[in-house]
């Protein structure tokens, strides 16, 4: 009898969040938990890289193809410029567990804030097993940080996130 094995359920994922066209490097390194959704990934990445979380966005596989849209809160997605746009699959990102698509070695982009073309590589760089991985945290990054602090709630002094 062939037996199978599987990989063992990743509890949380290390990606590297870099910052595109930054005149210096502007990346952190990040922990967020395994089994949620990517509209929870989109505010965990807005918060941690200090962009205000009200922005248009997308999540754009390349390989595979696909974007995982913004979907408001009537329901209708972002349909705007995304690259290769016609010939991508199109997912509600509010019904996508990263999980799905997530791989070790893996690229993706966080394309947000259309207007001015903020993008961010994000590269898996491991799949964590233990348990002791429960919230979002920074574990690493460049001394000026990866957003744009102009543009974070913070800075507005609005108190939005």
């Amino acid at each position: 009898m062939k037996q199978s094995y599987s990989k063992p359920a990743a509890k949380a994922f290390q990606l590297k969040v870099a910052l595109q066209r930054a005149e210096s490097p502007a990346w952190k390194r990040i922990v967020v938990p395994a089994g949620i959704k990517f509209s929870r990934l989109r505010a965990i990445l807005t918060e941690m890289m200090g962009n205000f979380g009200g922005h248009l966005y997308a999540f754009r596989f390349e390989e595979e193809k696909r974007i995982l849209n913004h979907v408001d809160k009537q329901g209708r997605a972002f349909v705007g410029a995304v690259p290769g746009d016609g010939e991508y699959e199109r997912s509600d990102a509010r019904e996508v567990v990263i999980d799905d698509l997530l791989r070790e070695g893996g690229v993706f982009y966080f394309d947000c804030d259309f207007g001015d073309v903020c993008v961010y590589e994000i590269k898996v760089e491991s799949l964590l097993a233990d348990g002791l991985h429960g919230a979002p945290r920074v574990i690493e990054s460049t001394e000026a940080g990866a957003g744009d602090p102009d543009d974070s709630a913070a800075s507005r002094g609005d108190g939005e996130r």
